[in-house]
């Protein structure tokens, strides 16, 4: 995977959670880099500032509540996930993937993703409407 491209781009690509590109994310968003946990922390834990204190890096690609906490409250959520073909009746290879979207009051008034899973598809729609 590039690193020039987009960050969104590099999340909708995966294809299962990856810790390097959590941190990417957040340091994305917060301006904070995570860093090891050290003493206190389970071995090879990576964290971020919390005020007070530390707290553990988010898994925006693992979670689907970390990767909501990358909307902002003014923004309407919607997903899915197709269950099979079967089931749902799709037949182009895109139709395959969960989708997220997001609608928001100021431009770009609406953006989606697709990806493997839906925190994947999540986090890469909050990223392209935040322009990253």
């Amino acid at each position: 995977m590039s690193m020039d491209m987009k960050l969104s781009d590099r999340v909708a690509a995966l294809t299962g959670p990856d810790r390097r590109i959590d941190a990417d994310i957040h340091e994305a968003v917060t301006s904070f880099p995570a860093r090891d946990g050290g003493v206190g922390w389970p071995c090879g834990t990576q964290v971020v500032p919390a005020f007070p204190g530390w707290m553990e890096l988010p898994a925006y690609t693992a979670s689907l509540d970390a990767a909501m906490t990358l909307a902002f409250p003014s923004w309407w959520f919607e997903g899915n996930a197709p269950l099979s073909q079967e089931a749902y009746g799709y037949s182009r290879e895109d139709q395959r993937k969960p989708h997220a979207g997001f609608q928001m009051i100021e431009p770009p008034y609406i953006v989606g993703s697709r990806a493997a899973t839906l925190p994947l598809a999540t986090a890469a729609a909050a990223l392209k409407a935040r322009g990253l």
